[in-house]
């Protein structure tokens, strides 16, 4: 239970115009979502999990029907927002599924992560919003931008960065926030398995505060 549940979470909300971790209310857009690492059976079973509804306006690929990496992934992409301009979020789950994943003659990782998230990045530009999951380093005590794997090119080409640091123990998580546009924030949240999605609790540093 991680990034893949929560982004799911989101993706629904926003598919069915619905409240996005059981507090902030969405309107509804299209998305498109690469859930590249999932089977049929598992995807479907996080769906009926969450009750999903069949008139949901979420559009999955699963890791079979995907082979595409590196500028044929992103050409890919700019293929179904062609074919179909009302997409208005795209979900890669994850980052390395769409990855070239090796250096070009000279190139070096830096240059070629910058490069990578720049094609990705670009598709904004086309009025669609582009969340790319991706791994930590799991380094404790490291600034959030530290923890993202890789060089500093993937953190320091997207435009914001979300870090989900959970406890496995007690199934409570806090999701930082920070990028250009945004203002830093915590937000404290917690897993309700019955229902298999993230909560919102508020901020987590106060949460913190209460709970001590």
């Amino acid at each position: 239970v991680g990034k893949s549940w929560l982004a799911l979470n989101i993706a629904l909300a926003l598919a069915t115009g619905g409240v996005a971790l059981g507090k902030r209310q969405v309107e509804p857009v299209d998305v498109l979502y690469l859930a590249l690492e999932d089977t049929p059976q598992r995807f479907k079973g996080r769906l009926d999990s969450l009750d999903a509804p069949l008139d949901a306006r979420i559009t999955a690929i699963i890791r079979r029907d995907w082979t595409e990496r590196g500028p044929a992934a992103v050409n890919r992409i700019n293929r179904y927002l062609d074919a179909r301009p009302s997409f208005k979020v795209v979900i890669v789950d994850t980052l390395e599924r769409v990855r070239y994943g090796g250096l070009d003659s000279g190139a070096n990782s830096y240059s070629l992560d910058v490069a990578e998230l720049d094609r990705l990045a670009r598709l904004a530009e086309r009025d669609a919003s582009v969340i790319a999951l991706h791994h930590d380093t799991k380094a404790v005590g490291r600034q959030a931008l530290d923890r993202v794997s890789g060089t500093r090119g993937v953190a320091g080409t997207a435009d914001t960065i979300l870090l989900l640091d959970r406890d496995r123990v007690n199934g409570k998580a806090a999701l930082y926030a920070t990028g250009r546009d945004v203002a830093d924030v915590s937000i404290a949240l917690e897993f309700n398995g019955e229902v298999g999605s993230w909560v919102e609790l508020g901020n987590a540093w106060e949460v913190q505060q209460t709970v001590n």
